[in-house]
């Protein structure tokens, strides 16, 4: 669990039970280091997920790791009113 040990205010934490989806900037640059995403510890099954490109849905995010990836954010369509 030291591995995760990394002070508070280097991770954005996601707070009241909200996850976020994030996913890989470049498949030229995949993550290589050992970074937690999960409050639960680190999960060489996430970091494989994104380094596939898949979106992956995480509770916390490193702040070294915005190098590496961006949120995906939920685009919503407005209906148009045909007037």
């Amino acid at each position: 669990m030291w591995l995760c040990g990394i002070i508070n205010a280097n991770i954005k934490e996601i707070s009241h039970r909200r996850r976020m989806k994030i996913k890989l900037k470049s498949l030229e640059k995949p993550i290589t280091k050992l970074w937690c995403f999960t409050n639960s510890g680190y999960s060489s099954s996430i970091v494989d997920s994104i380094n596939s490109g898949k979106q992956v849905e995480v509770e916390k995010v490193p702040s070294p790791a915005w190098d590496f990836v961006e949120e995906v954010k939920n685009k919503v369509e407005k209906k148009k009113e045909n007037k």
